[in-house]
């Protein structure tokens, strides 16, 4: 409660919204993030971590401000009174930086589209990186390669899980491989801005099925085939290997990459890379949980490594994945 006191303390003083609108914490992940509903309108506030620079939050702001100018359906930053997209708030007793974005309008499907609507976010991704490479700005966003994506999530993982053997040579033969694979084709992969956690609670579809996006939080430079291994990483059964849910996610992998193709070519060493960059997100997810904060201790359990090892096989051997794992 005093934290939403504060922030309501700080919107009179610096937006010009009516005295009517309500405030809700939706997260509190590092960044405190308050929904704000004003209306019509709906808003979103977001108090960042401290480890966020300005930097970054700047260049975030400016390629969603250029997004946006270019017609993509993507959250869009909000000037204050003072004009300015970005500013700072005293929030238990620390000073840290905010911003407000024009929270996009629609219904967020946590797992599973249709094939309509994955094959109009295949679109709207395609229309992304189109755009981003217009982008000319200077940036202080991170790099997201062969160490952020490869290296660092298997040295984080690899201390939980060295006794076991089975475990060690499967998660290894693993980070090998897609190293070995994405250093051999890296001349012929597309490399640029990137969305950087376009999963599928972060798209949000209209009544006419047509998607947008936010949560630029992760907006990087890397591959920009993360961005679609994301979002078939985001849609596979967690347990529920039957046939027809098999099926369902095959045809929407399908819709996705058709929508996609539709606004950008892929290579064909990018489409043989692809599934292999799943696996990948899947265990840098793993290691994220690892160092989450308020990570539960079942997260960093042998047997939590041997139940995403099973679903990692499993993924395998329904896409034939040709490097060797134990």
């Amino acid at each position: 409660m005093e934290e939403i006191n504060v922030v309501k303390h700080y919107l009179a003083n610096n937006y010009n919204l009516d005295d009517k609108y309500s405030i809700e914490l939706l997260a509190e992940n590092g960044n405190s993030v308050f929904s704000i509903t004003n209306g019509q309108q709906h808003y979103i506030f977001r108090i960042y971590a401290l480890y966020k620079s300005i930097e970054v939050i700047k260049s975030e702001i400016e390629i969603l401000r250029f997004l946006s100018s270019n017609g993509l359906n993507a959250e869009e930053p909000v000037h204050n009174c003072k004009g300015l997209y970005h500013d700072a708030i005293e929030l238990q007793s620390t000073v840290r930086n905010c911003a407000m974005y024009k929270a996009l309008s629609g219904v967020i499907h946590d797992e599973m589209l249709s094939e309509e609507q994955s094959k109009n976010l295949g679109l709207l991704a395609g229309k992304l990186h189109n755009i981003l490479d217009l982008y000319t700005g200077k940036t202080s966003l991170m790099e997201f390669g062969y160490e952020e994506l490869v290296q660092a999530p298997w040295r984080r993982i690899k201390p939980y899980i060295y006794h076991n053997k089975e475990l060690n040579d499967f998660y290894e033969a693993i980070a090998t491989g897609c190293d070995t694979k994405l250093r051999n084709n890296e001349r012929l992969l597309s490399w640029g801005l990137c969305h950087g956690d376009l999963h599928v609670g972060n798209v949000i579809f209209n009544q006419d099925n047509e998607p947008g996006i936010f949560d630029f939080e992760l907006c990087c430079y890397g591959w920009r085939l993360y961005d679609l291994a994301t979002f078939i990483w985001s849609i596979l059964p967690r347990d529920d290997y039957r046939n027809e849910n098999i099926e369902l996610v095959d045809r929407c992998i399908k819709s996705f990459i058709d929508g996609y193709m539709m606004q950008r070519a892929l290579s064909t060493e990018e489409l043989d890379l692809l599934f292999n960059i799943v696996l990948l997100r899947h265990i840098w997810r793993q290691a994220e949980r690892i160092e989450f904060e308020k990570a539960v201790l079942e997260w960093r359990s042998e047997q939590h490594f041997v139940i995403q090892m099973n679903r990692m096989k499993k993924w395998i051997e329904l896409h034939k994945i040709n490097f060797k794992v134990i």
